[in-house]
């Protein structure tokens, strides 16, 4: 089983991480944390300690960059790990393609 997170609000971040860790304990073969929109400021956030969690618990963090470039937010601010796409939609639907579930917390 693959699943893939999409979180494009602040206020939902705490919802979203909550659904993942619960569901990190279960046997799940790949979990993808796709942000954008205006989520996409949480990456550049004082507190990065949520983010580095997921990171360390092996979820793909998924940064979109056209959201990075309305937010003018460059690469170079975020964390080693998180991966960055060209467009988030277009992430949500290859993974859905691909027969990942997908979550909005």
């Amino acid at each position: 089983m693959k699943v893939i997170f999409h979180l494009n609000q602040i206020d939902r971040l705490n919802h979203c991480v909550s659904n993942i860790r619960n569901l990190n304990v279960k046997p799940v073969e790949t979990i993808e944390l796709l942000i954008n929109g205006d989520a996409i400021k949480i990456l550049i956030a004082d507190d990065q300690s949520l983010i580095k969690q997921l990171l360390d618990q092996q979820i793909d963090v998924v940064a979109c960059q056209n959201s990075l470039n309305a937010h003018q937010i460059d690469s170079d601010q975020l964390l080693d790990d998180i991966r960055i796409v060209s467009t988030g939609v277009y992430e949500l639907i290859e993974k859905q393609h691909e027969g990942y579930a997908y979550i909005k917390p």
